[in-house]
């Protein structure tokens, strides 16, 4: 990640669970065991490098960013899974599944945003 940057690697991640994401739902069978093996390594690393960038990004602060990292990783823990649950009781699988593709969107949208604040900021190297 050092080599990259933490956010470039973090999109790059990110774009890759998307389109997993995509296709995951046209997916049965032993196709779909692969594409989620796939999702869940490509994504693995994007919690861990964002909480990496945080840190990097103000090292003074390290304290209260870990703990708002943790706390936020928590939160979506406990909120997300009870919302899903909802949406498939509600709306069924493929409404449910086709939540997260939009979600990981948003995430890229979010991540390249912050990209391009953190260049013009001066602080490319992070």
């Amino acid at each position: 990640s050092e080599t990259v940057g933490y956010l470039p690697l973090v999109i790059g991640l990110t774009v890759c669970g998307t389109g997993i994401l995509a296709v995951l739902v046209t997916l049965s069978g032993p196709p779909l065991l692969v594409a989620v093996f796939a999702l869940g390594v490509v994504w693995s690393g994007v919690f861990p490098t964002l909480a990496a960038f945080a840190m990097s990004a103000v090292p003074a602060y390290g304290g209260p960013v870990n703990a708002v990292t943790t706390g936020a990783g928590y939160f979506g823990l406990a909120v997300f899974p009870p919302v899903m649950g909802v949406v498939l009781e509600q709306r069924g699988v493929v409404a449910a599944l086709s939540i997260l593709p939009v979600l990981a969107t948003l995430t890229v949208a979010c991540l390249v945003v912050t990209h391009a604040v953190n260049r013009r900021g001066g602080s490319a190297s992070v």
